[in-house]
Formats: structure tokens, sequence, C-alpha cells
């Protein structure tokens, strides 16, 4: 089940502000002048360059967001929550729930365009599509945006020809992000040390965890284990152990009759009180509420 979780809020950012779109998605219907290219389609092409919500959703189409300004977060289900920054990538497809936003008090500005149809198989063979749920980095992002902004003038138009110039751009567009990719950062591919560490907290987070321990059995100093994780999550250790504390306490809560006192003791927070002060923390509601929109039926 999906869950809006709060985090921590950005520092404040010195990125200069993105050129003056105004925010737009166009969705498209069934072409009313459809061209010679029937078996790929532009579904979607739009600009949001405000955004503050966040998303919590499974989609039915592949997309591609790219981040010009502001930071936050993007996760795929219960994989590792990854930084994003301005001139990153992140994508979107059928199947898994996907948890991204911007740093909460802030907002990112993003565009994001989709591809679909019968012949996409295609642009996944060649690997133009990232379908692995990473961040990536781009270089040179003038082209990209004037790119984008072309594709949704031209969507927006749906002249005769549009159909087939559209479905072009937006195979351009996949194919200059390919190769727009700067080397993958560390951050975006953790060792297996680092993803062995995030591993055990799952595994192992309902117990007392001692991360200076852990340090020293990755044989990295304490300091460089929680940048490292600060890196990959956003949070440090022990806000990082919380968060999946409370995680795992919504799905009891949801799902079990367990008592509010049962649920704490079982994720390794035993004392009631702050049980309920990490959790609201965390989910932005108390347990007993959040109990109660999720399960109306429960007593």
């Amino acid at each position: 089940m999906a869950v809006l979780t709060r985090l921590p809020a950005a520092p404040a950012s010195s990125d200069p502000p993105a050129r003056p779109d105004p925010p737009r998605t166009i969705f498209l219907q069934p072409i009313a002048q459809p061209g010679l290219i029937r078996d790929l389609r532009v579904l979607l092409a739009g600009c949001q360059l405000e955004k503050t919500a966040w998303i919590h959703h499974k989609f039915s189409e592949h997309a591609v967001g790219l981040v010009v300004s502001g930071r936050g977060t993007y996760q795929v289900d219960d994989g590792p929550v990854q930084p994003v920054e301005p001139g990153c990538i992140f994508s979107v497809y059928p199947g898994p729930t996907f948890h991204y936003g911007p740093f909460e008090g802030t907002s990112w500005a993003e565009y994001h365009f989709g591809l679909g149809g019968p012949g996409f198989p295609r642009i996944l063979e060649h690997g133009w599509f990232p379908r692995d749920g990473l961040v990536r980095q781009l270089v040179n992002l003038p082209p990209l945006i004037e790119g984008i902004r072309e594709l949704m003038r031209v969507t927006r138009r749906g002249g005769p020809g549009d159909a087939d110039r559209s479905v072009m751009m937006a195979e351009r567009l996949y194919v200059e992000m390919y190769y727009s990719q700067a080397r993958l950062r560390e951050t975006h591919t953790p060792s297996l040390t680092m993803a062995g560490v995030l591993d055990y907290c799952r595994e192992h987070l309902a117990e007392a965890i001692d991360f200076e321990t852990l340090a020293k059995a990755q044989a990295v100093s304490y300091s460089s284990l929680r940048q490292a994780m600060k890196r990959l999550t956003g949070m440090g250790p022990a806000h990082y152990l919380a968060h999946l504390r409370c995680k795992a306490a919504c799905e009891l809560l949801s799902d079990t009759d367990l008592s509010i006192k049962e649920i704490g003791a079982r994720v390794g927070i035993g004392d009631p009180y702050t049980f309920s002060r990490l959790f609201k923390r965390h989910i932005g509601l108390s347990p007993q509420h959040f109990r109660e929109r999720a399960a109306p039926w429960a007593p």
C-alpha cells in the first residue's frame, strides 16, 4: 500500500529559475489526423515548473521526467530512495509503485513526455527507455529542454503530419537522453557494502541496530556510513531506521487488529508514546487516525 511519507526539508537551493513556461500537460486522445506511423504515438507531453505534490502511483504508460531545478527523491516500490537533482531524469512504467517528488516545503521544475503503442518494445530493446528504476544525470540540457518544448508545441497543434512529427521527435528525445547520460554517480550505484547495510536495516528493523558496530563490520567509519546513507536515502541512519519501522507499522495497522502498543513493539519501538510520536513525524498522522483512514471497519 502506498503511504505518504514526510521527508526532511531540503536546504535552500541556489539553482537559477527555469524559463517561465506555464505549467501544462497534454494528454492526447486518438489523433483526428493520424499519420503514416501507426505503431507508436505520443501519449503525453508537458511541464510543471513549480511541482510541489508527492506522487505515489502505479502507471499504465511509459513516461520519462526531466528535472531542471529543485531537489527531491525517487523510489520504486521498496527499493532505495534516490536523490533527484537538477539535470536528472527518472522514468515511470507499468508494474511497480513509484514514489517521488520534491523535498517537503519546496518545489521542482519538471518536463515530461511519454510514447506508447505496439511498437514501443523496440524502444525498450534499444535501451533508450530506462526501466531499471535508476535516476540518471544528464549533460547538455538546453537542447533536451527545447526538444520537449517543441514536442509540446507540435502535439498541441495536431495538424496534418503532426502525429508523425511528434513520434519522430519523441524517439529522437529518447536517443538524445540515452547518449546524454553522464557517468552514473556512485550514489546511484551503491556498492555491495552499502546495499548490504540497507538490506540489513530492512531485515532487522525490529531489532536494536548499533550503526557504529555495523560501520566497523563494513570496514568504514560511522561518519562515512552516515554520509553514504544520507546520499542514498536522504536520511541519516537513525532517521532511516525509524522510517522503515513506520512503514512496517502502516501495514500492520491496515491489515491486522493488533493494538497500537503491540504494533509498536513488533516494529522495534516498545514505548507507546515514542512510537506514536515517531509515527506522526514520519507519516503525518497518529497511528489511530491512520488506522481509521486505512481501515474504517477497525474498532
